[in-house]
């Protein structure tokens, strides 16, 4: 499970070798450390050193994340998951044939759960005719781009590549995955917002700032997904900090800005969910005068976290089994990190 902390005066500390919990209101808790996967910790929350070093003991990484749930630092041993020769063989990775086709491969994918998403977030609403046409619009540009990814893992690699490949290359063919990426997101977040309820109407991505209530809670979750896939794959060994698509940015972990792309939709969908169930109050968003934008307060934030967990915890298809999405995550990370040990 993980520990969210997040209420202002929260505290956490250890008391007969298990983790104490103390809500900035409510009762208390404890949390034994074998059921404790991760920590995480925001702005106002108190932690004794007694529980730091008891999570280091154990493995369980504890993460410091912002005002909209992005990852700012991590407490842990120091220590990857495993052996140096991914990291090497990573560098490599990121400049390879293997690389770009695993990004291609990884895009496909995004476009493919954003396809699906658009298919489903049409069964869950009654759709004019107007609607079902811009609906099928989409989905036939989406489907469009997804095979473009395919034919160019299957048709379009250059016949210069060899095991590297050269800066010239990697610039036209990030320019060409950045615009059919960027193109499958426009049209996909276009069609949704012309489906959210007036509250929640947007009128494209916003990031930081988020410009509206809908941007605001997905920026959030999107953090919350980051601190995920960070996570994972650091306890695989593979570097965050080494990405093939993203380009290398002072202390910006491109490896996850690669890595989470195939699990946003987890994220796009809960934020729809929360949107058409109008679950949230507008009391629970400020307009934060200095970034301009808007963010989540409590208890909006609270019902998102809960739900975003709670989501995380159930289970879908994968590799002919069911797992938790949250173990997903990790199995996948482990598969890449079984690549860049070959």
């Amino acid at each position: 499970m993980q520990l969210f902390l997040d209420s202002y005066g929260a505290f956490l500390g250890v008391r007969n070798g298990q983790f104490y919990v103390k809500p900035g209101t409510g009762e208390p808790r404890f949390f034994p450390v074998r059921v404790v996967e991760v920590i995480f910790i925001t702005r106002g929350v108190s932690m004794t050193g007694d529980a730091l070093i008891l999570a280091v003991e154990n493995g369980i990484p504890v993460l410091l994340i912002d005002h909209i749930g992005h990852p700012i630092a991590q407490v842990w041993s120091g220590q990857f998951g495993s052996i140096s020769t991914i990291r090497r063989n990573q560098i490599i990775f990121a400049e390879s044939q293997t690389g770009w086709l695993w990004m291609a491969e990884t895009l496909r994918r995004k476009i493919e759960n954003q396809r699906n998403i658009v298919k489903k977030i049409g069964d869950m609403t009654a759709l004019d005719d107007n609607t079902l046409r811009r609906q099928g619009r989409a989905l036939s540009t989406l489907d469009s781009l997804s095979k473009k990814f395919e034919r160019w893992q299957l048709e379009d690699v250059l016949p210069t590549f060899s095991r590297q490949v050269s800066a010239e290359n990697i610039g036209k063919i990030s320019a060409e995955f950045r615009a059919w990426e960027a193109t499958a997101s426009r049209h996909y977040f276009r069609f949704i917002a012309g489906l959210m309820p007036e509250r929640f109407a947007f009128e494209s991505r916003s990031f930081r700032p988020a410009l509206d209530k809908f941007n605001s809670m997905l920026n959030y979750l999107y953090g919350m997904l980051y601190a995920y896939c960070e996570l994972a794959l650091m306890k695989t060994g593979v570097d965050p900090y080494i990405g093939v698509l993203h380009v290398d940015r002072h202390a910006r972990p491109t490896m996850v800005f690669d890595f989470i792309e195939q699990f946003r939709h987890w994220a796009d969908e809960v934020c729809i969910s929360i949107a058409i169930e109008n679950t949230v109050s507008d009391e629970g968003f400020w307009f934060d005068i200095v970034d301009g934008g808007i963010l989540l307060k409590a208890p909006t934030k609270g019902i998102v976290i809960d739900k975003f967990l709670s989501f995380m915890e159930q289970t879908v298809p994968f590799k002919k089994n069911n797992q938790k999405r949250s173990v997903v995550i990790d199995m996948e990370a482990q598969i890449l990190a079984t690549r860049l040990k070959n």
